[in-house]
């Protein structure tokens, strides 16, 4: 349904879908200077909460903007804004004139927050309820005490590896650094569904480690010997077994073998003299040239086949493991040093809201800001929308109104999650649309309304397209 600014109704919970170009912010603005004065609310009552911090700023400016353009229609300053001519027209009361007075000079006081600002601002409001600690620091960045926790668990995780556990972490480059690059994006996050879920029994790779000594053994007593021998045999392949090559295959085996850390860093020689592919580039009338040195680098080359992805295995394993390690200790880690972190802010709310004191705070929320406008929602995360839908409860006198466009959903990487932009949108009162695109030309649009004009555009069947004129 199209959106009619002055007279669509906005009580209870809805939802306003916005494709690029269509004038969101406009909107925005317009709705939150007709709901001041509808509602007879203050800035401090309405909650206005955005993704960015540089989207909040620009949020702020515009509806502080936006006011002052309408107090100046009310002070007999003639505007061009029809929308604003016209909401002047319906309240045209000096009640409302002096509301907008003291919105605009009071606008310091506008409820404009990030998700996160307003998780911190209603954690310190209602700390009592909330159960929080007066003495939290926030930090933007707790890398220092995830490194501290994973330098622990990596010692300990050294300490007990057999040599080929850990030749094979040496091998894949994995230090603490790299565990928390992998994992920090998942931490904190409840609603993930980690797989695999169960414990694994740790994956054993030391069956590579007697192949490995048999082989360097026979190689460093009869590896020279052997390659003499083919050498002189005359009956290989050159397009695979090139005799000019014998020499470098042999002194890349012969490092490799001097080096077990090197293990996983199987040289081509190892395949090249073993007995397999010396019978396949064996020619006509010549018999295969065999050894139990050939044998023993075949069978060496069969063990770091099943070796590497049984380590594969074993290293999601232990990422699964340190997740959960993870989870559990850094919030007691940050609570004993007495520091809050972003993704803490949103959690430690919406437990709050969940606890045992949950009614009382969600309605502690509703009276301090009877009317909330979530823009960019189609970036939420399953936590945020938790906090909102406890808070601005169906059946509650509040107003919710969600802003966004599931077609811009570009933080999956951040959590924020399509599926619960589908399930708000499916549980809002009447969602609305902007049908105008300001932006674009017309041949554009109507070249982006032909070619996403077919069923499930975007391959999602809750997903569509619809056409903007």
């Amino acid at each position: 349904m199209s959106l009619d600014l002055l007279d669509s109704p906005f009580d209870g919970r809805r939802l306003i879908e916005a494709s690029a170009g269509t004038g969101k912010t406009w909107t925005l603005t317009a709705l939150y200077a007709r709901l001041l004065l509808e509602r007879q609310l203050s800035v401090g009552q309405i909650l206005v909460v955005t993704y960015t911090t540089a989207a909040t700023a620009e949020l702020r400016e515009r509806i502080r903007a936006r006011l002052a353009e309408l107090l100046a229609v009310y002070e007999g300053t003639p505007s061009e804004d029809a929308f604003l001519n016209r909401l002047h027209a319906r309240y045209p009361d000096e009640a409302s004139r002096r509301r907008l007075l003291l919105a605009v000079h009071g606008f310091d006081e506008a409820a404009i927050f990030t998700i996160h600002g307003f998780c911190q601002r209603a954690l310190q409001d209602a700390a009592f309820e909330a159960g929080g600690d007066f003495d939290s620091e926030l930090t933007a960045d707790d890398r220092e005490i995830i490194d501290a926790l994973l330098v622990d668990a990596w010692r300990s995780e050294l300490a007990d590896a057999d040599p080929a556990w850990a030749r094979f972490l040496v091998k894949q480059k994995i230090t603490p650094v790299w565990l928390r690059n992998r994992l920090r994006s998942h931490l904190g996050k409840p609603y993930l569904r980690v797989e695999p879920s169960e414990p694994q029994a740790a994956v054993d790779l030391s069956g590579i480690e007697p192949a490995w000594q048999h082989a360097a053994a026979l190689w460093q007593a009869t590896g020279r010997v052997w390659i003499d021998e083919l050498h002189a045999h005359g009956g290989l392949s050159q397009s695979t077994h090139k005799t000019i090559k014998f020499g470098p295959w042999a002194n890349e085996l012969d490092a490799w073998f001097a080096d077990p850390a090197a293990i996983y860093d199987a040289p081509d020689g190892l395949l090249k003299f073993g007995a397999r592919a010396l019978g396949k580039a064996c020619k006509k009338g010549h018999a295969a040239p065999l050894c139990e040195l050939a044998e023993a680098l075949d069978t060496l080359s069969d063990a770091l086949a099943e070796a590497l992805p049984a380590g594969k295995q074993r290293l999601i394993a232990l990422q699964v493991a340190l997740l959960e390690r993870l989870n559990r200790e850094l919030p007691e880690r940050k609570a004993a040093q007495r520091l809050l972190a972003f993704d803490d802010l949103l959690n430690r709310l919406d437990q709050a809201l969940q606890g045992p004191v949950g009614d009382e705070l969600a309605a502690s929320l509703r009276s301090t800001y009877p009317l909330a406008l979530i823009d960019e929602f189609q970036d939420t995360d399953p936590i945020q929308y938790a906090i909102f839908d406890r808070i601005y409860a169906k059946g509650s006198t509040a107003s919710l109104c969600f802003v966004g466009d599931p077609k811009q959903a570009i933080y999956a990487f951040r959590g924020a999650d399509l599926a619960t932009y589908i399930q708000a949108r499916e549980q809002a009162e009447q969602p609305y649309n902007l049908p105008t695109n300001y932006r674009s030309t017309p041949q554009l649009i109507d070249a982006l309304n032909l070619l996403f004009d077919h069923p499930q555009p975007f391959a999602q069947a809750d997903l569509q397209y619809p056409p903007v004129g």
